[in-house]
């Protein structure tokens, strides 16, 4: 199991309830209700709350980073 400390990027951290853990990345990613606000960022106007973004989900799986861009790329390519 990963921290949250090895799959958030930089100036981000986990919300007070996923401190320890990290929710289950679902199918539904950012709309699952686990997910919509797991992250805070801090900024000029206060915290904001939001999901992990790809690239972490993937690290929080055991994925490789940008493993689900070619998925992507070749998706945009057949609908051209």
């Amino acid at each position: 199991m990963r921290t949250p400390a090895q799959v958030l990027e930089e100036g981000r951290k986990p919300a007070r309830r996923w401190a320890q853990k990290l929710p289950t990345v679902m199918a539904s990613g950012p709309d699952s209700w686990n997910m919509q606000a797991c992250v805070v960022e801090e900024t000029e106007s206060g915290p904001v709350f939001g999901p992990l973004r790809m690239t972490e989900a993937e690290r929080c799986m055991g994925m490789r980073t940008n493993a689900t861009r070619v998925r992507e790329e070749a998706r945009d390519q057949l609908s051209e």
